[in-house]
């Protein structure tokens, strides 16, 4: 006799995962793709960001580098790999400024590195589900 269960998954106990991007479209998009898998937070701008991350622990960035507000990606990086709490979250660069940025954002600690025209939507899906899945340490476990 075969057994059905149904599983329910309160947005509590969903993975969390933010994306800042200042084009609205393209954050539709992103949010579309991952709305069923994940709690889906977004933030236009670096200083709205910095402040949800200090609320919030995320298990998962989606970073563009250049976003509106005075607080550029380079700047939201460096505030969470600079916070024992927040560091050792993966942190996935998704950018139009090319790959001549790459290596600077890779060595402050970005866990990837993708340039938005040049990356399907499921190179992208699989690899948010690689990081997101992976364990995330915090302070009290440094």
């Amino acid at each position: 006799m075969l057994h059905s269960f149904t599983y329910n998954i309160t947005i509590e106990e969903m993975k969390k995962l933010l994306i800042v991007d200042d084009d609205l479209a393209f954050s539709f998009q992103l949010e579309q793709l991952f709305k069923d898998s994940y709690d889906i937070d977004k933030s236009v701008d670096g200083m709205g960001a910095l402040g949800k991350i200090n609320d919030q622990l995320y298990d998962c960035i989606i970073l563009d580098i250049d976003i509106l507000g005075g607080v550029d990606g380079y700047e939201v990086l460096k505030g969470i790999k600079g916070q024992s709490k927040t560091k050792r979250i993966p942190v996935i660069v998704l950018t139009n400024a090319g790959y001549e940025k790459k290596d600077s954002f890779m060595k402050m600690g970005a866990d990837e590195y993708f340039v938005k025209g040049e990356t399907s939507m499921e190179d992208l899906e699989s690899v948010v589900a690689k990081w997101i899945n992976s364990p995330v340490r915090t302070s009290e476990e440094d």
